[in-house]
């Protein structure tokens, strides 16, 4: 049944390949496209799409320390919360250790910036992202980040 379906599946997208490009250049007419692309087309998507950004530019903190937690906090750029517990944070991981006491823990904030960067060098089996080798946080950051947890 699976092979039937597959051979289904592959004989209508080719089929639909064919009609495409077999079909005239010239933009064809339908009763969705006209409604949905009036409203994108109009002039008050401009001032919208630059809203956020100013939004956006004013709400960053302008110290490391403010930076680094609001990394540390973001679930979609640091995401540290997500594997760890931080004083002051929400839904809280417990797959890494509590970053806590970091100052004692790692005395040279070079050692805390490698272990973000790429822990999996220092412990190969680790499930810890390498956020600075993999591309995630920029050296900037990383280092935001650490003044931040060095504050913890």
């Amino acid at each position: 049944m699976k092979h039937f379906a597959l051979a289904a599946v592959s004989t209508i997208v080719l089929a639909s390949s064919a009609m495409a490009q077999s079909a005239p250049t010239a933009p064809m007419a339908s009763p969705m496209a006209s409604p949905m692309a009036a409203p994108m087309a109009s002039s008050t998507a401009a001032p919208a799409a630059a809203a956020p950004a100013a939004t956006a530019a004013a709400a960053t903190p302008t110290d490391p320390v403010s930076r680094g937690e609001a990394i540390a906090f973001d679930r979609g750029k640091g995401n540290c919360l997500a594997c760890h517990v931080i004083e002051g944070g929400s839904l809280m991981g417990n797959v890494g250790p509590a970053l806590k006491d970091m100052k004692v823990l790692m005395p040279d904030p070079k050692q805390l910036y490698a272990v973000i960067y790429n822990e999996q060098a220092r412990n190969p089996s680790t499930v810890m992202p390498a956020f600075g080798r993999n591309g995630i946080l920029t050296p900037d950051e990383i280092n935001d980040v650490v003044a931040y947890l060095y504050t913890k």
